[in-house]
């Protein structure tokens, strides 16, 4: 073959290409049919009469007979066949089947991303960082002896040099214990069976549910009157659970895979799960962006679905949770629903729009968040039909009037389809909830509810705010943003088969962007909802990029158009350069959140405790301790944003044990149904409601039911039997990640009702009006009720409004002191006189609000008053002179929480320590059992005459 006849192939396959044309290439069997050996006639009629029906079809059938076309045999001289590739095969078999090896290859990316949790690579640089930093340390220990006066930069040069030697020298033996090493990392994100842990925290909900509903045969871990419960959940009470389509995909999943390896577990058929339902996505996104840039556009869209970082982190394998579905889902609705308007008859159009509707109704059977593709395509579609219209209703009346009716029939069926599929998977009442959601969407940061209880949505991670340049980094940077300006250009730009701009799609993606931009200020989940649009916005830039850098270039240059499409498809590959590097590093640093040391404390619990035991802890890993301890537990993640909030952040930063104990006992015997009731009485004043309740935390149950009934509560021992109940067994984990939340769950824990009330029904009347109501209402004094009424007012917004009603005291870091005689020094200027236990700073001020110590293995607490801060100072007890002081904001320093996890337990009279562990990582994980008796006996740092014997046997048995 000539390379004229080469070049002349190239430019026809790269122009089929762009115009999506399936036979495109084939004319070249005709020009060039004497220079090849191997053209099978039968192919060029084939053909040149099939009909390739909406640009859909990929005919998989002659795929393997095709490839072969590819090969054909050379006889050389000495009778030995060599397989020789034809060149024109391989081009005409690409060209037909463009649209199946595009989206193979955007599926093979997403497949080799997702799977990377499975693999773990990072543990690699883990095993070899630790084991190379161990080695340069042998080497530094060992120049520091021989060379001990040796200045530091010359010791690093011999460092490096040492260690480059010690690297050849080592060779393969080394690479064995990086391996080695390695395995043990990875091994501690694996179960003791040896399967892997899910990623994240809400995957174990879905795993847990999906468990049950393998093992009991129905939703739920127990039947009610024949009604699915799940007492897990809101403990003791429990609540009906949710259905949910994850939970039954992941039950064919197992199901099916269990006929085949009857070894497989559920949690190991989750785990894969998401990485299944993934691959699906660049599959509508192929299609949606060939209809508006060809095949071209359309491989750009799919690849950028398939490798968005903001995406994989939250689709990869071993998260299964249902944000995948807000991926695939409504791609293919959109899909659908442009089919509807490019098919050839009535009755497809309505089968495409239903299809739509179906997509929908499983989009809400998977995430109720499902009512924001319909928003968009209603406000596209709405928006089109008002504005052509006003273009060309006088012009062109009949045409438009035809057209207006095609997009109100099409529009018309999605909805009514998708109701009638939503009322199906779900129900009607879902169906109305749905409509209110996008108003309560709107209050999902607000301060705190209609009811006075704190919004925990305020401080769930997810839900963290966006500023423009966080989603901004989501996207890609200003050069996607650039691109997906053009793009919607070149969309809302684009003409029908009657001359007229067909923008409605183009709409679509304006709303869409907009409305996925306003949602990402709401939180950070929503980011990769934004990743859907854009990537269609990239296929719409990218194929007519290339039809318009190519007309041009053919008109002013005369270069060919295999040359130019080439070097726009290199140039739009160079803008995702950058983009895979982050998508790589998003993958192979996606690791398990709970590891060994988690994992192995719940397992114990599940084989120790009474089958009715409660977990309390902050709500993060309530998942994790139904599905793994499979115990019930005080709240969760699905539950976070309940009146639990409070009374679990009281008992961690409470100094008073005995009130946590009420507390705790309370959420023990009824969760919060004792506030419910009593709130019910008082005609929802739920600020007195508090009030009551922590009146009879302390009391006995005979002096509680005096109190409710000086109170006006009627019925008294109905509210007892879930405040003063003879509660089950009871277990508190302090954990290292609660040092951080510190300021999260002290904040719940300390909030105002009174600020609260004064926020929520005062926030439509005049300063008069609401003086006037803080007054005789809420009872504050006259003097009082104007300043804080301006202090409200002066509050920008709602984060501001929070802080306002509560503050957020947290822990704010630890120094190392060293003790000289009777005097310990601390790094940031701290000095504690031992013998009098006067805490001053360098310029001999009191440092601390209060200075928090073990004397004689007695927790006590000496308070300053002339302090200028609000810190409290704890000392950590030391059998050595080498001490750590941990500062945190009153009243944290003396907590139940601070005392559990800092002080060993130390002092407390209701809790004995179960268990404590270490993970990989060096996280460490704090159980403790409650002795509902109060005669637990925490001693740790001994009494009065061993304190130091008992340390200094502790640091023995520690360090063996």
């Amino acid at each position: 073959m000539t390379k004229q006849q080469e070049e002349e192939i190239s430019v026809s396959w790269l122009k089929g290409i762009l115009k999506g044309k399936p036979n495109a290439g084939s004319e070249i069997d005709e020009n060039h049919s004497a220079t090849t050996d191997h053209a099978p006639a039968e192919h060029e009629s084939h053909a040149s009469h099939k009909k390739f029906d909406d640009e859909q079809t990929i005919d998989l059938g002659s795929i393997g007979s095709t490839i072969k076309g590819w090969l054909g045999k050379d006889h050389s001289k000495d009778d030995v066949d060599r397989i020789t590739f034809n060149p024109r095969a391989a081009w005409r078999t690409l060209v037909k089947y463009n649209a199946l090896i595009f989206i193979l290859i955007a599926i093979c990316f997403s497949a080799y991303l997702r799977a990377q949790p499975w693999i773990m690579p990072i543990t690699d640089n883990w095993a070899a960082d630790t084991l190379h930093n161990n080695i340069k340390g042998q080497i530094a220990g060992q120049l520091q002896r021989q060379y001990p006066n040796l200045p530091s930069e010359k010791r690093n040069e011999l460092i490096d040099v040492e260690f480059k030697n010690y690297l050849k020298q080592a060779g393969p033996q080394l690479d064995e214990q990086i391996k080695a090493q390695s395995e043990y990392f990875k091994s501690r994100y694996r179960t003791p069976e040896g399967e892997h842990m899910l990623l994240d925290i809400d995957s174990y909900a879905y795993y847990r549910e999906t468990w049950n509903f393998v093992t009991y045969g129905h939703l739920g871990n127990t039947l009610v009157n024949g009604t699915p419960w799940d007492t897990f959940v809101l403990a003791p009470l429990g609540i009906p659970p949710g259905d949910n389509m994850h939970i039954h995909l992941g039950a064919w999943l197992y199901k099916l895979w269990h006929t085949f390896d009857p070894n497989v577990t559920v949690l190991t058929a989750m785990f894969w799960l998401p990485f299944l339902i993934a691959l699906i996505a660049p599959i509508p996104a192929f299609f949606i962006g060939r209809k508006f840039a060809g095949p071209i556009g359309g491989f750009f869209a799919a690849l950028y679905i398939a490798i968005n970082p903001a995406m994989l982190a939250r689709t990869s394998a071993g998260v299964p949770d249902t944000d995948v579905y807000s991926i695939v889902f409504p791609l293919l609705v959109i899909w659908a629903y442009l089919e509807a308007f490019d098919a050839p008859t009535r009755r497809r159009q309505y089968i495409w729009a239903g299809l739509a509707g179906l997509f929908s109704g499983l989009y809400a059977w998977g995430w109720s968040g499902w009512w924001h593709v319909l928003i968009i395509i209603v406000a596209g579609t709405g928006t089109y039909v008002v504005l052509r219209a006003a273009l060309s209703l006088r012009k062109e009346p009949k045409r438009t009037l035809e057209t207006i009716k095609t997009q109100c029939l099409i529009l018309a069926t999605y909805l009514t389809s998708s109701i009638a599929f939503v009322t199906a998977l779900r129900d009607f009442q879902f169906v109305i909830e749905s409509i209110k959601q996008p108003f309560a969407f709107i209050l999902i940061q607000q301060a705190a509810h209609d009811t006075l209880w704190p919004n925990v949505y305020t401080t769930v991670a997810e839900l963290n705010t966006v500023d423009f340049n966080g989603i901004l980094g989501s996207i890609g940077g200003w050069t996607y943003v650039i691109i997906a300006f053009f793009g919607i250009i070149f969309a809302m730009t684009k003409k029908d088969e009657h001359g007229w701009y067909d923008f409605k799609f183009g709409l679509m993606l304006l709303f869409w962007i907009a409305a996925t931009m306003y949602a990402s200020t709401k939180g950070v989940r929503f980011l990769m909802l934004l990743s859907i649009p854009i990537a269609i916005c990239i296929s719409s830039f990218v194929g007519n990029l290339c039809e318009f850098a190519g007309a041009w270039l053919k008109r002013t240059m005369d270069v060919p158009a295999g040359k130019h499409i080439l070097a726009v498809i290199l140039f739009v590959m160079l803008i995702f350069s950058n983009l895979w590097p982050a998508a790589k590093g998003t993958s192979t640093q996606n690791i398990p959140l709970i590891n060994d040391a988690w994992w192995n404390t719940l397992v114990e619990i599940d084989a120790k405790a009474n089958p009715d035991a409660i977990i309390t802890s902050w709500w993060d890993f309530g998942h994790w301790f139904k599905a793994i301890a499979k115990r019930p537990v005080t709240f969760d993640g699905g539950t976070q944003n309940t009146p639990v909030a409070h009374w679990v952040g009281k008992i961690l930063m409470t100094s008073d044990e005995a009130e946590a104990m009420g507390i705790l006992r309370m959420l023990n015997c009824g969760s919060n149904r004792a506030a419910e009731l009593i709130d019910t009485q008082l005609n929802k004043d739920t600020d007195k409601t508090v009030d009551i309740l922590y009146r009879i935390f302390k009391l006995s149950k005979d002096a509680s039911r005096a109190e409710l009934v000086r109170s006006g509560i009627t019925n008294p021992d109905h509210i007892l039997e879930y405040t003063h109940c003879n509660p089950p067994q009871s277990f508190v984990i302090a954990s290292d990640d609660m040092i951080g939340k510190g300021g999260v769950w002290a904040h719940f824990g300390s909030w105002n009702f009174t600020r609260a009330q004064l926020y929520v029904e005062t926030k439509n009347m005049t300063r008069a009006q609401a003086v006037e109501y803080a007054v005789s209402s809420i009872g504050l004094s006259p003097d009082v009720a104007p300043r804080l009424v301006d202090e409200l007012r002066s509050q920008r917004d709602d984060r501001s409004i929070n802080t306002w009603i509560s503050p957020w005291p947290g822990y704010a870091g630890a120094t190392q002191c060293k003790r000289s005689s009777e005097m310990v020094r601390c790094q940031n200027g701290v000095e504690i006189n031992m013998s009098t236990f006067e805490v001053n700073d360098v310029n001999g001020a009191h440092a601390i609000k209060r200075f928090i110590y073990i004397k004689d293995g007695v927790l006590l607490t000496k308070p300053y008053n002339t302090s200028i801060n609000d810190l409290d100072g704890l000392l950590l007890p030391s059998a050595t002179d080498d001490y750590t002081m941990i500062f945190a904001q009153y009243p944290l320093g003396s907590g139940l929480f601070t005392r559990m996890f800092y002080l060993e337990g130390a002092g407390l009279q209701y809790f004995d320590k179960f268990s404590d562990k270490t993970g990989v990582t060096g996280t460490r994980v704090i159980t403790y059992v409650v002795d509902w008796r109060g005669n637990s006996t925490n001693y740790p740092y001994g009494g009065a005459a061993n304190v130091t014997a008992a340390l200094r046997k502790k640091n023995a048995t520690n360090a063996s």
